[in-house]
């Protein structure tokens, strides 16, 4: 799939996003999601649980509680992925691809297992186009590593305020833009330290702050 028609298609995505919404369905270690289920509503992960899942279609949001942790291995969010005070967010493209359709939001959270406060990556194949979010990609105000890796973004990719924690090892990087078609802008402000790429990210409207910097 070509950039012009990856980035047609993350538009059409957001004109279809609403979806009726059922009871909400808990996630946790106690309380899992089989391999490819289907949530017909909101899905939560409980102030400090965890929730590992592979292969799920989410036909609500999806919200991450204080302290928890998410870890969403490839499927469909039909809406948005808010955490705030959460732990960490991993999202990649793994056992399926993944398709976000609306916005995906991580704010105050810590970051201190695995991967960071957020990591969006499509590269488990070593290809782009396995992780793909219609709207904007908001990283503000973690103590951790936000890193958004060969990722497609219909909208916005923000990323503003992230400080290194040091613990683990990655999370000495507050910010890791790396080889990512970004609809609008790609903004970085204000990280500390300033984010790296290994790779260069193509920003229609143009990228921003840190983000502006050469090789980004």
């Amino acid at each position: 799939m070509t950039k012009i028609s990856r980035l047609a298609f993350l538009a059409f995505l957001t004109t279809d996003a609403s979806a009726a919404i059922a009871a909400d369905t808990n996630c946790s270690a106690a309380s899992p999601i089989a391999a490819g289920a289907t949530v017909p509503g909101r899905l939560v992960v409980p102030d400090g649980q965890t929730c590992d899942i592979t292969g799920v279609s989410v036909i609500g949001n999806l919200v991450v509680g204080k302290q928890a942790t998410l870890k969403f291995r490839g499927g469909t969010v039909a809406g948005n992925v808010e955490a705030t005070d959460c732990a960490e967010v991993l999202l990649r493209g793994e056992a399926a691809p993944l398709l976000v359709r609306g916005d995906v939001q991580i704010r105050g959270c810590t970051g201190k297992l695995d991967y960071g406060s957020l990591w969006v990556a499509g590269f488990i194949d070593g290809t782009s186009g396995r992780a793909l979010i219609a709207g904007d990609v908001e990283c503000v105000g973690n103590a951790a590593l936000c890193a958004v890796y060969k990722v497609d973004v219909g909208g916005n990719i923000r990323v503003d305020r992230n400080i290194a924690n040091g613990a683990p090892s990655q999370n000495n990087v507050s910010a890791l833009m790396t080889s990512n078609l970004v609809g609008k802008k790609l903004e970085c402000v204000g990280n500390s330290p300033n984010p790296i790429t290994y790779g260069t990210n193509v920003a229609t409207s143009g990228k921003i702050g840190q983000c502006g910097a050469a090789g980004f």
